[in-house]
């Protein structure tokens, strides 16, 4: 099945294995105390924009721009 064919939040979830995005995913659920199925529509929110802006301003994903921890001062 081609990418295009499947539903946004099957691709959501499969984007979820990776870092950036499993980074932000379990900052929802951690951080925020979101549920599993609510983080993965946050997830999958996210991406539409990305996807979005992407298209709008003709430029490749830029993986830095989606999602940075914020570092802790000890």
């Amino acid at each position: 099945m081609p990418l295009s064919d499947r539903p946004l939040h099957a691709r959501a979830q499969r984007f979820t294995a990776r870092s950036q995005f499993t980074a932000y995913y379990h900052h929802l659920i951690d951080t925020r105390g979101l549920k599993k199925i609510q983080a993965v529509c946050a997830v999958m929110r996210k991406l539409l924009l990305a996807i979005q802006a992407m298209l709008k301003n003709r430029r490749p994903f830029d993986s830095s721009r989606f999602y940075s921890p914020a570092e802790t001062v000890p």
